[in-house]
């Protein structure tokens, strides 16, 4: 199945004065089929508190608003499908005007096929200055050569409810959970998905829903979050889960739902991206007193055992950090061999020692291509980028160019939850192999708006490492390079 995850906020597309409040909110959709088969959009939309105008009400005291929201999908110049709704706060009292937020779930339904949809929002209060319009496109696409699923949407809240509201659906009543953070102190999140076809392609035989987070950096599946359950074909079933989220270690993960066979073959998938946020697990001596150390018996020394334990410092968290130093301060030699081996668990599941066997040829050939005579490989900037991310698709090498530093520039095509990603490293002090992370556009590195007067400052005298006005000198390639590494 293809699946389409939209996860944004709104932004205001027209000037709206200072006096006026500003439409904002939270958008999201989901693709299902309706009991004929038929594909239809699902959509959720909330207009935020305070980010409307409310009016005088009908009755002494109270409040209204009114924003009106139009729908249109395009499947290339032609309009398909249109839709326009007004959602009313009906009179509210001046105490709820500050919570109040309007909520709309809409159905809409769409063939297979590539489209755009464009909504435009406007609050009917503000006199047409308080407008907003969203534009996305979305594909509706089911194989039909394989078991089909719809988008796994995460929930805020879920419960059995008879009773037909714009929440419902199969008789279970669902508040959507707004964005992909979630923090690890929820012991679950709800999640709500349909399958379809199961009976035609199972054939009266039973298949295995699996679903489980799988670590967006290392690909690792995290077994304590893993379910599996035993299903019955059918053309149609809902499936309401619960997604294991307490004390997971905070990080990037992917959601992962799998339709798979007696044989445990993945038949169709659905992913989608989310963030842990919260305290990281605090690791102690009694969490490595199970752990088995097989395939380091054969190391003994402890230089040896240190080295393996400080070049993972690229690769790990901070309360592994913090961890590792408490370990590295003690001569017990059993409990680095036992960390070792737990922190490759963590990492890589069954195939830790694979994990472990891979960084130790990473470490040794960042060592060779970056270390010098004061700094490990694994210590520089260039050999932690490498054993984080892995090598670079594209790397440009410019020692000798007229007025700039010696620089490299790392391209690579993708990372974990993100594209297109690049780096760029310079030796400031030319007579060493040290080269410094100068600036990178990847999350959570390094941000230099003026690296390129940084980088081209040599010979310079009293170079003011402060200017961002950069005349490019002749000779210069470093913007062309970074705008088209090769």
């Amino acid at each position: 199945m293809r699946y389409i995850v939209l996860l944004c906020c709104l932004l205001v597309s027209s000037a709206v004065s200072a006096a006026q409040p500003k439409l904002d909110g939270y958008f999201d959709y989901a693709i299902y089929k309706d009991g004929d088969g038929t594909p239809y959009i699902e959509s959720y939309l909330r207009i935020a508190p305070g980010s409307f105008m409310l009016n005088m009400g009908t009755s002494g005291g109270t409040r209204s608003g009114k924003v009106e929201v139009t729908y249109l999908y395009y499947k290339g110049a032609e309009l398909v499908n249109y839709d326009k709704v007004v959602l009313n706060t009906g009179d509210i009292s001046a105490a709820d005007a500050a919570t109040f937020s309007l909520v709309s779930i809409q159905r809409h339904a769409l063939a297979e096929g590539s489209y755009r949809l464009e909504m435009a929002m406007e609050d009917l209060n503000s006199d047409g200055l308080n407008k907003l319009v969203h534009s996305d496109s979305l594909n509706v696409f089911f194989s039909p050569n394989r078991p089909q699923m719809s988008y796994p949407w995460l929930l805020k809240s879920a419960k059995e409810n008879p009773t037909e509201t714009i929440f419902s659906k199969g008789g279970i009543e669902m508040v959507p959970f707004e964005g992909n953070v979630i923090d690890n102190t929820l012991p679950y999140v709800p999640f709500y998905m349909e399958l379809y076809g199961t009976d035609t392609y199972f054939k009266g035989e039973k298949y295995v829903l699996s679903y489980y987070l799988q670590d967006a950096q290392t690909d690792r599946i995290l077994e304590e979050t893993k379910v599996m359950k035993l299903m019955e074909g059918a053309p149609s079933v809902g499936v309401l889960n619960y997604l294991v989220t307490e004390k997971v270690t905070p990080e990037y993960y992917y959601f992962v739902v799998e339709i798979q066979d007696l044989q445990h073959k993945v038949l169709s998938q659905a992913k989608r991206m989310i963030e842990i946020t919260g305290d990281e697990p605090t690791l102690t001596l009694s969490d490595l007193a199970s752990v088995g150390t097989e395939w380091l018996t054969y190391v003994n020394n402890r230089d040896s055992l240190e080295e393996y334990i400080r070049s993972t410092a690229p690769i790990t968290n901070k309360a592994e950090q913090a961890f590792a130093n408490s370990i590295l301060k003690s001569d017990d030699k059993e409990n680095m061999k036992r960390y070792i081996v737990s922190f490759w668990q963590r990492k890589k599941g069954e195939n830790a020692r694979q994990g472990f066997e891979e960084h130790k040829r990473n470490v040794a050939y960042v060592q060779q291509a970056f270390g010098t005579q004061i700094r490990r490989g694994y210590q520089t900037d260039r050999g932690r980028v490498f054993l984080q991310y892995g090598p670079p698709d594209v790397r440009t090498e410019r020692p000798n160019e007229p007025h700039a530093y010696p620089y490299e520039i790392w391209w690579y095509y993708k990372l974990p939850r993100q594209a297109n990603r690049k780096f760029i490293f310079y030796a400031s002090e030319i007579s060493t192999n040290d080269y410094e992370l100068l600036h990178s556009d990847a999350l959570g590195e390094r941000r230099t708006p003026n690296w390129e007067y940084i980088l081209n400052s040599r010979g310079k005298k009293d170079a003011n490492i402060d200017n961002n006005t950069y005349q490019p000198n002749y000779g210069s390639w470093a913007n062309d390079f970074w705008t088209t590494p090769r």
